[in-house]
């Protein structure tokens, strides 16, 4: 039996009698083999229950660019489906509230109670760390107004941007006349993060 499915059924019930099928009374005006019937409709109505969400997936994978600001989305919402919100109307568990339970705890993550969209809340994310190679992974838990919730594994990949190489600011000493070729002094710059496979050069502009 399922409410949200069908929420009533509507039987027709009979009753029905064996008439007066007595030997006893066989061949007498008492004697009526005919049995008699009654007809009625009986309405079954089913009981809404509370009954737990379910995410559709035990395991959600989203993706961000590092150094995002505050506020960007993290791919798409992890949502959670609940049967009751199909039919319940005006209880109190058709609501379902995301947070997380796991994995972080250093907060560089939020996720929207209403709506399951994960957020950036700290700006701070950085591929070039360990962490942010390894990615986060966390722990999502949708709950109802009743109290019934079900958690899903939910793995935010940080994904490598390109970013300008940096280059510091240098004053060099050299005696005139000097060959070409000798050395005046070495300047310190590269690619952010010492990125594994970036390359630099350096060039003089003016």
């Amino acid at each position: 039996l399922n409410f949200e499915k069908d929420s009533t059924y509507t039987l027709a019930v009979r009753v029905q009698d064996n008439g007066i099928d007595d030997p006893v009374l066989k061949g007498t005006p008492f004697y009526d083999p005919s049995p008699l019937s009654a007809d009625a409709t009986v309405t079954i109505e089913l009981i809404d229950i509370n009954e737990p969400p379910s995410f559709d997936q035990d395991i959600y994978v989203r993706q961000i660019n590092e150094n995002s600001v505050v506020g960007s989305k993290v791919g798409l919402p992890v949502i959670a489906t609940d049967p009751d919100i199909r039919k319940s109307v005006g209880h109190p568990w058709r609501v379902l509230n995301y947070t997380f339970t796991s994995g972080n705890a250093a907060g560089l993550f939020a996720v929207e109670p209403m709506s399951g969209q994960i957020t950036v809340n700290k700006a701070n994310l950085d591929y070039e760390t360990t962490q942010g190679r390894a990615g986060y992974d966390t722990e999502l838990m949708a709950m109802d107004r009743g109290g019934l919730s079900v958690k899903c594994k939910l793995k935010i990949q940080v994904m490598d941007v390109n970013e300008p190489p940096l280059v510091k600011a240098n004053v060099g000493y050299i005696r005139e006349n000097e060959p070409a070729g000798t050395p005046v002094f070495a300047t310190e710059g590269g690619a952010q993060g010492n990125r594994s496979g970036s390359a630099t050069r350096l060039n003089i502009e003016s």
